[in-house]
């Protein structure tokens, strides 16, 4: 049987992780990777990693559906990490600032 990981990188990528997992997906793993520990706590997720712990642990996947949010620090950076690193991406969601965000997000 295939292993279903789903991982949200950055603050955008928990939130939407911890949605998905209320909605329900059996056997998933649920994985939220950001780069300061406490905005994972509010996370409703399986594993919480540091970005630093993440790419250490990273490794091939049967399924892999990676969720970011391209504002940040963590979700921009890390996105061609995973890339490069995990050869089965099954599907990358990307999340851009809102206006609302300002300028620097924006540029990010």
């Amino acid at each position: 049987m295939k292993k279903i990981k789903i991982t949200g990188f950055g603050s955008v990528g928990a939130k939407t992780i911890s949605y998905i997992k209320n909605k329900g997906i059996p056997g998933a793993a649920y994985i939220a990777v950001d780069n300061d520990k406490e905005s994972l706590l509010q996370s409703n997720v399986d594993i919480k990693l540091t970005s630093k712990e993440f790419t250490k642990s990273l490794g091939q996947n049967d399924i892999a559906f990676v969720i970011i949010g391209l504002g940040g620090s963590c979700g921009r950076h890390l996105a061609e990490i995973t890339a490069k690193r995990l050869e089965n991406i099954t599907c990358c969601y990307c999340f851009l600032p809102y206006q609302f965000e300002g300028v620097t997000r924006a540029e990010n």
